[in-house]
């Protein structure tokens, strides 16, 4: 009967993944599903809330959607964005159930694996067509992707791939998985991506460091027993095959990089001296977020409420740029909060997104820090937490980055 538990929450979970890939409506099929499997669980009493912090956070996600309601409390979209944060619950009970059935390990591997296959086809595509991605590049499209053609946060999901890859027991795979997702994120040539691995690689290895200094300076107190010198010790890790073949693999990939850094400069200098412009993207979403900003200005306190967003932007983008905008919000999630529930929502929202960095440092789980400050960087240019695909990508990694030997300290 174990046994049978286990697999059920597997293949929900499988699902879940299957549904990030390729279907939202899977995705959502997935969640109610956890709800379901929560509930059996709860009425069989196999569940205990009491040494999980995360599910606190994850509940009050619902708190945030009071302040941008008031001002419309009857309108349909203010029940759309509660359905999409429903979403953190929901993953909250899933990953509960999942770590009580003891299948967490099993469920991270495949979170790690599936990002992998998904982005096998734009990574051998690439490879295979590199004159028409440098060509796409240029222009400023990107390659297509999975997880409906939306390469920003199917880069996000590589990036919470390799983040989970660094907990892998096995080190050559370790190695092999980590080298992966950061070729794919250089090659894919997002720059949110792009931003997101920096962050997670340096943020890694920092505390590697640091750690690997501190018993350097205890075992030269204690003993002389390896002679060996540090820079000695220092230099021999570039000569392992793994760091040629990436070094190797960044200079393939710096002609894609640099003509993702000449389209970028080249559409900004476009926006100052020409204006708007809906063939530029980065002109659009510059363009969204000033008229954003300037219903901000009017609405500073109160916000106008989660469901004259979208009517608000359209409003003033007509009056400033004479034609109808192209997307409903902007492309800031804090400039989303403070538009939607003003100064007072936008506070409690930072505090709320923050606070698995505090978390994470009382219970030594590094993976809510890394992952929290990378989320909030990518949230400065996107709207990442008011759509499905970027709450999963969100809430998934901190559940699954929980480090096993730290859960009884939670």
């Amino acid at each position: 009967m174990q046994v049978s538990r286990k697999n059920i929450v597997i293949i929900i979970f499988l699902l879940t993944v299957v549904g990030l890939i390729w279907s939202r409506a899977l995705l959502s099929i997935s969640a109610g599903l956890w709800f379901v499997v929560a509930l059996v669980c709860l009425y069989k009493k196999q569940l205990n809330f009491k040494h999980e912090p995360l599910w606190i956070w994850s509940l009050s996600a619902l708190a945030l959607w009071l302040p941008g309601l008031w001002q419309a409390p009857f309108a349909n979209t203010n029940y759309d964005l509660l359905l999409s944060w429903l979403a953190y619950p929901a993953i909250a009970l899933g990953a509960i159930v999942i770590h009580a059935v003891g299948v967490a390990s099993v469920c991270r591997k495949i979170w790690i694996y599936g990002a992998a296959i998904a982005a096998l086809y734009p990574v051998l595509w690439l490879l295979l067509h590199i004159t028409n991605a440098l060509t796409l590049i240029k222009t400023g499209k990107a390659i297509a992707v999975f997880m409906d053609n939306d390469h920003l946060r199917f880069s996000i999901y590589l990036a919470s791939a390799l983040l989970l890859s660094f907990s892998l027991e096995n080190k050559k795979i370790k190695r092999i998985l980590i080298l992966f997702f950061l070729t794919a994120i250089l090659l894919l040539s997002v720059r949110t991506g792009i931003i997101l691995a920096a962050i997670i690689f340096i943020s890694h290895w920092s505390v590697v460091i640091g750690q690997w200094w501190n018993r350097r300076n205890v075992a030269l107190r204690q003993a002389q027993g390896d002679k060996r010198s540090t820079v000695y010790r220092l230099s021999s890790t570039f000569y392992r095959p793994s760091s040629i073949i990436y070094c190797l693999v960044l200079l393939f990939s710096l002609p894609l990089l640099y003509q993702k850094l000449n389209y970028t400069l080249y559409d900004y200098q476009q926006f100052n001296t020409k204006g708007y412009d809906p063939n530029y993207s980065d002109g659009v979403r510059r363009a969204v977020n000033h008229v954003s900003i300037k219903a901000v200005e009017n609405n500073f306190v109160g916000g106008v409420g989660w469901s004259e967003i979208n009517p608000t932007i359209q409003q003033y983008f007509q009056q400033q740029y004479h034609q109808p905008s192209p997307f409903g919000w902007p492309f800031s999630q804090y400039l989303f909060w403070l538009l939607g529930a003003g100064i007072i929502g936008l506070l409690c929202s930072i505090a709320w997104l923050l606070f698995p960095i505090w978390l994470g440092r009382q219970t030594k789980q590094k993976a809510w820090i890394i992952w929290s400050i990378a989320i909030a960087v990518s949230c400065l240019v996107e709207s990442n937490l008011s759509y499905q695909f970027g709450i999963a990508l969100h809430a998934w990694p901190l559940w699954l980055g929980i480090r096993s030997d730290q859960r009884n300290n939670l």
